[in-house]
């Protein structure tokens, strides 16, 4: 699946046959972004321009969204973690996970001038690593 942002759909691509079906974002103007395979079988993407997270189903193309708590920052990267919750970045210095399982999402913020967190990676030393946009910094965050 990939994103196409400014058209707010998700796509599903067929590599055998090079077709391609299209699913719509329900929430208008979200701006898909960051896009990730989840533990639970579902694609998990981030909604840039309002401020959400979206789930979508890769058999059924059902699409579910959910609130991110901060108003008015928006969510960027997403990676599944080695604790199995998927983790993002947001603007403002935030770092955020979701559980696949309740939808409960809960904030952290970074320490230090807020550096805008960006791109998140599951690191294969258990930690999470992202990269901070205006402090130009790689930053490990401890599970």
């Amino acid at each position: 699946m990939v994103h196409r942002a400014n058209a707010n759909q998700i796509g599903k691509l067929y590599p055998e046959s090079g077709n391609s079906t299209v699913y719509n974002i329900p929430t208008a103007q979200a701006g898909p972004n960051g896009i990730t395979a989840g533990p639970d079988g579902n694609l998990w993407f981030t909604e840039t321009q309002v401020n959400k997270l979206g789930k979508i189903s890769p058999t059924t193309g059902k699409i579910t969204e959910y609130n991110i708590p901060s108003d008015g920052l928006w969510a960027d990267g997403i990676t599944t973690g080695p604790d199995g919750n998927l983790w993002f970045t947001e603007a403002g210095g935030i770092i955020g996970v979701i559980s696949p399982v309740t939808g409960n999402v809960t904030e952290y913020r970074i320490p230090g001038n807020g550096g805008f967190p960006t791109a998140i990676v599951a690191g294969p030393d258990g930690n999470l690593w992202f990269t901070e946009t205006m402090g130009t910094k790689l930053v490990k965050y401890l599970l």
